[in-house]
């Protein structure tokens, strides 16, 4: 009797193992969409997002940052105008943990980003932790929010990289 429930857990463990669910479309939406942002694609960023998207940043603690953008071009426009003010070289997003619950997929890990501003002589990498929830409807995002610790930031002065 021993022996058949040792098979039994022995057998279950290993089909456990074996069963890696597929990603849903709407985490594989998210995923890309998300890889944009890493890299500063913001192009490829766009043609994700839906045109009532609502990117939302209340966690900067910049008094001057308006913490919700509507629409594409009005989120766009402040990454890109962020992407030239510190020189974005990529956010380099880590995020180990990432799952889906009713269309909305969250990334939980930490922000690379790597900037080399104009005129300065060195470039920047800023550590922090950082969660992203992501909300997907018909394919594409509707709503982006970001939730960065900046308690927890780290700023290291790098050589600036070769043109």
């Amino acid at each position: 009797m021993i022996r058949k429930f040792m098979t039994l857990c022995v057998a279950g463990a290993a089909l456990c193992g074996l069963a890696v669910a597929e990603p849903s479309r709407a985490e594989q939406i998210a995923r890309a969409y998300m890889d944009a942002y890493s890299a500063g694609d913001w192009d490829t960023m766009a043609a994700y997002m839906d045109e009532d998207v609502v990117f939302v940043d209340q966690t900067n603690p910049d008094p001057d940052f308006q913490p919700e953008y509507h629409g594409p071009d009005e989120a766009l426009s402040m990454l890109r105008a962020f992407g030239d003010q510190y020189g974005l070289i990529e956010l380099g997003f880590d995020f180990p943990v990432i799952f889906e619950s009713n269309n909305r997929v969250v990334f939980s890990g930490f922000v690379n980003s790597y900037t080399a501003p104009p005129g300065a002589d060195f470039a920047y990498k800023w550590h922090a932790r950082q969660v992203s929830v992501v909300t997907i409807e018909g394919e594409k995002v509707v709503r982006h929010e970001d939730f960065a610790d900046y308690g927890s930031q780290m700023v290291t002065q790098l050589p600036r990289p070769a043109e």
